[in-house]
C-alpha cells in the first residue's frame, strides 16, 4: 500500500516534536456481508513510539468503531442492496485520527462496498419479442389435449400472445388478439385463477381497438371472446388486470387528467370489479364474460398487483413525487387511492382530505439514487435462489429491481426507499441487460421470470 506524505519533519534525534506518517491506504473495497475487521489503519511515529487510532469524523463516522490498534469494524451490516452511508452510494467516508508522542494526524478513508450476488443467477432465455406488453403465468391445460408444464405467456403490443417454454425459450403463438379487426394496442395480459385447468385456459388480454374502445378478451382453445371495459372514443390510458384476495378479477384503469379520477361519472382513474354474468339469460354460466363495476377511485397510472398473503396489493405510478404500493380490502367502501390529492404520502393540493388508503411502500420519483420513473408490480419469490425467498420482488422502468422482505411488506407499517433492497446488480444477467422491466411472472414449476422492454426474457435461478 502506498504511504501518504508525512506530516511535518524532524526525527527522534531532533529537538522538535515527533511526526506521524500514515502507512495504510486511503481507500479500500469491501465485499458486502463482510464481518469483523474490514480495514486496518497503520502509521508510524518518527521517534519509534506507539501510535493509537480513533474515528475522528466524516459523513459516515457513526457507523464505525476502531480499536486502538487500528482494526476498523462496521456497526451493523454491510449491505450493498441497502446502503447506509450518508448519500446511499455504497461509498463510506470517515476520518481516522492517528495519535502518539503528544501529536496526532487526521486522514480520510473511503470504503467502497462491492456486490455479492448471493446465489442469484439470471439467464436470458429468449429474445425478439416486439414491443412486449405483458408476461403472465400460463395454466397447464389437462384436457382435452394436455399441454406441457413450465410455460408462461408473453404478449406484444401488436396483439400476438405467445406460450414460452421456460427451459428453452421456444415460443408458440397462442393467439392474434386483433385477428380480423383494426388494432391499436394490447395493454395487458394475465391468467385468472391460475392452476391446472380443463378446456378453459383462463388467459385474458386487455385490448384497445382502433375506435378507442377497450375490451377484455378471453382466450381459450375455443376461440376469443370479448367483454367491453371502456366505450369507443375513450381516452388512451393504462389498464392493468389483477386478482383480488376475494378471488375476483379486477381492472385498474388509469387517469388521463386529474379532473376525472374522482369524477363518479367517468370510468377513468378507477378500480373496476369484473362481475361475471350470464350472457345466455338462463343458460349455464360461461366463464370469461364480465360486466365492469366501479368499486374504487383515485388511481393515476396503475402498474399491476395481486394477492399477497391473503391481502390485495396494487402498484400506482407517480408523475412527480412518489411511486407506491397499496394494500386494500376489496370489500372496503369507500375505496380511494389518493390521486389527485396525493402521490404516495406527498400531498399535491393544499389542505388535502385525509387519505382513505395509505400506502405500504413508497419511493421517490426521479433519476437519482434510490429513485425511479415508473414502478412495475412484482411477485413473491419462491424459486431456488435462497437469498430472495420470502421477498416481494418488483421493478422500475429505469431498469431497477427492488425487493422487500415479505415480513416487512405485510407488517402494516409504511416503508420508504432506504428500506428497499436494490437488487439491480444481483439481477445482472449472463447475456444482455435488464434495461426497463415490463413485468414479472412465475410458471407452474415455481420459476421466476423478468420480461424487458427491448424484447428479452430472463429466468432467475440459484447458483
Amino acid at each position: 500500500m502506498a504511504a501518504l506524505a508525512s506530516c511535518g519533519g524532524g526525527s527522534g534525534g531532533g529537538s522538535g516534536p515527533p511526526s506521524i506518517s500514515v502507512t495504510s491506504s486511503s481507500a479500500a473495497n469491501v465485499v458486502e456481508n463482510s464481518s469483523g475487521t474490514i480495514y486496518t489503519a497503520s502509521a508510524t511515529l518518527s521517534n519509534g513510539g506507539a501510535v493509537g487510532f480513533t474515528v475522528a469524523g466524516g459523513a459516515d463516522a457513526s457507523l464505525f468503531s476502531i480499536l486502538n490498534t487500528g482494526e476498523l469494524r462496521i456497526i451493523g451490516a454491510l449491505d450493498f442492496e441497502r446502503p447506509r452511508d450518508a448519500n446511499a452510494d455504497n461509498v463510506y467516508e470517515l476520518t481516522i485520527r492517528a495519535s502518539g508522542g503528544g501529536v496526532s494526524r487526521d486522514f480520510p478513508v473511503t470504503l467502497t462496498v462491492t456486490n455479492d450476488k448471493e446465489g442469484i443467477s439470471v439467464t436470458r432465455i429468449a429474445t425478439g419479442f416486439t414491443n412486449p406488453a405483458c408476461v403472465s403465468f400460463l395454466n397447464t391445460v389437462v384436457a382435452p389435449t394436455p399441454s406441457q408444464p413450465g410455460r408462461i405467456a408473453v404478449g406484444e403490443a401488436g396483439g400476438n400472445i405467445y406460450a414460452v417454454d421456460g427451459t428453452t425459450g421456444a415460443k408458440t403463438l397462442l393467439a392474434d388478439a386483433f385477428a380480423g379487426r383494426s388494432a391499436d394496442k394490447l395493454l395487458d395480459c394475465r391468467t385468472y385463477r391460475q392452476g391446472a385447468s380443463g378446456y378453459y385456459a383462463g388467459l385474458y388480454a386487455v385490448l384497445r381497438n382502433a375506435d378507442a374502445s377497450v375490451v377484455l378478451q378471453r382466450f381459450d382453445r375455443g376461440g376469443l371472446k370479448d367483454s367491453v371495459l371502456l366505450p369507443a372514443g375513450s381516452a388512451a390510458v393504462g389498464i392493468k388486470l389483477l386478482e383480488g384476495s376475494d378471488q375476483q378479477f379486477y381492472a385498474a384503469v388509469g387517469d388521463s387528467s386529474p379532473s376525472v379520477a374522482l369524477d363518479a361519472a367517468s370510468p377513468l382513474g378507477k378500480l373496476h370489479k369484473l362481475v361475471q354474468y350470464d350472457p345466455y339469460a338462463g343458460a349455464s354460466l360461461s366463464p370469461g364474460y364480465f360486466t365492469p363495476q366501479i368499486v374504487g377511485d383515485g388511481l393515476r397510472d396503475p402498474a399491476g398487483g395481486g394477492t399477497i398473503n391473503g391481502k390485495t396489493l396494487i402498484a400506482d405510478r407517480g408523475g412527480s413525487k412518489e411511486h407506491e404500493l397499496d394494500f386494500f380490502a376489496p370489500d372496503a367502501r369507500p375505496l380511494g387511492f389518493g390521486w389527485p390529492n396525493y402521490e404516495g404520502t406527498e400531498p399535491l393540493v393544499s389542505s388535502p382530505p385525509a387519505a382513505i388508503i395509505g400506502p405500504t411502500v413508497v419511493y421517490p420519483f426521479g433519476t437519482g439514487a434510490r429513485q425511479g420513473t415508473g414502478i412495475v408490480a412484482g411477485l413473491v419469490y419462491d424459486g431456488p435462489a435462497n437469498e430472495l425467498k420470502a421477498h416481494y420482488v418488483f421493478g422500475d422502468q429505469r431498469g431497477l429491481i427492488w425487493s422487500i422482505p415479505l415480513s416487512l411488506l405485510t407488517d402494516g407499517y409504511l416503508h420508504k426507499a432506504p428500506e428497499l433492497e436494490n437488487r439491480t446488480a444481483d439481477f445482472k444477467p449472463d447475456v444482455g441487460t435488464i434495461d426497463a422491466p415490463v413485468g414479472f411472472a412465475t410458471d407452474d414449476l415455481g420459476r421466476f421470470y423478468v420480461l424487458d422492454s427491448d424484447g428479452e426474457l430472463f429466468r432467475v435461478d440459484g447458483t
